[in-house]
């Protein structure tokens, strides 16, 4: 009985160290998982196997964000936080899933451009901070309304904020990611491409447990934004929800880093 005694002992004694390390899970390690998956996916026993949904029907969780198309609003996508992206074309009366292949189905925010309304942007990871928000895996862009969907890096913000589009030109794209939910990280911040996601510059950057949960543009100048930063920090045992950096910023943002999209 002493014996288990001290051998419990030491494992509560070592639990707490192991969970204090403040290490984070980096882009590449995000990316090697997903092809990982893809290759079980293909190589299971299962592959074969009929199988197919019979419900139930009435299920969704959290939804994050609506896109509706302003030409037809019968049209409009659905984005969950933990269960991809549902359209329609019908106002409602049915969906169909458009996002289930893809390296994650945990949304934080879709946008679609408002000068094209085939473009759509899908920020992946939840932008809420409960401990059922699930990391996400970057920025994805579809050209054709859903039916296939492009990876534009980003890989290691983990949560995305908000995504917006400029008005006229569909390749200028800002994104508000709120990094790392339980460590910290500096792929957090306001992130721009001008060339449709090829390449990523980071507009605005204050510390490694700040970042970017809302953004808006200026209806009337587009080089105009608002941003609302966050300064939070999640743990098993308790939660930072507010800090130095929380703040509104307006700013035309000037570049402090630029990186290129990895391939």
């Amino acid at each position: 009985m002493k014996k288990l005694f001290y051998i419990f002992s030491l494992i509560l004694l070592s639990g707490p160290l192991a969970i204090c390390q403040d290490t984070y899970t980096t882009g590449d390690e995000i990316l090697s998982s997903i092809d990982a998956r893809t290759a079980n996916k293909e190589n299971t026993l299962y592959s074969r196997y009929p199988v197919r949904n019979v419900g139930p029907v009435v299920q969704g969780g959290r939804i994050t964000d609506i896109a509706v198309n302003p030409t037809n609003t019968k049209e409009f996508y659905i984005a969950f936080a933990s269960g991809g992206v549902f359209k329609t074309l019908n106002n409602g009366t049915t969906f169909e899933p458009v996002f289930d292949n893809q390296g994650t189905l945990t949304v934080g925010d879709i946008c679609m451009a408002p000068s094209d309304n085939q473009i759509l942007w899908v920020g992946t990871g939840e932008n809420n901070s409960s401990r059922s928000s699930y990391a996400g895996s970057g920025v994805y862009k579809s050209l054709d309304g859903g039916k296939s969907w492009e990876f534009m890096g980003l890989e290691a913000t983990q949560h995305i904020g908000r995504i917006i589009i400029h008005p006229e030109d569909p390749d200028i794209v800002w994104v508000a990611a709120m990094g790392n939910l339980y460590t910290h990280n500096p792929e957090r911040g306001i992130f721009k491409t001008t060339d449709g996601g090829k390449n990523w510059s980071k507009m605005l950057y204050l510390n490694d447990s700040t970042g970017a949960i809302d953004l808006i543009i200026h209806p009337g100048n587009p080089d105009m934004l608002w941003t609302s930063m966050w300064e939070r920090t999640r743990k098993a045992w308790n939660f930072k929800g507010h800090g130095t950096g929380s703040a509104a910023v307006r700013h035309p943002l000037q570049p402090v880093l630029s990186r290129p999209t990895r391939s």
